[in-house]
C-alpha cells in the first residue's frame, strides 16, 4: 500500500538494522534492501534525531528525516 501511496518511501538506516535484529529472533520481517521503491539515507544530522526516549532507534530517525 505504501508503493501505491507514496511511489517511493525513505527510511534511515536504523530501519533495516533494526528489522535484521528481528530476523535473527526468528521474526518474519521483509529484506528491505532488496525492495526497489524503498530508499535507504542517512539523517543529515544526528542533531537532528529528537531525544525522546520511548521511541526506538528505528523511528527517532525516521522523525529526523521527516
Amino acid at each position: 500500500m505504501l508503493q501505491q501511496l507514496y511511489g517511493t518511501i525513505i527510511v534511515p538506516p536504523a530501519v533495516p538494522q533494526e528489522l535484521e535484529v528481528g530476523k535473527l529472533q526468528g521474526v518474519d520481517v521483509p529484506e528491505i534492501n532488496s525492495i526497489e521503491w524503498i530508499q535507504i539515507r542517512p539523517v543529515a544530522s544526528a542533531t537532528l534525531i529528537p531525544a525522546v526516549i520511548d521511541l526506538g532507534q528505528g523511528e527517532a530517525e525516521v522523525l529526523a528525516l521527516g
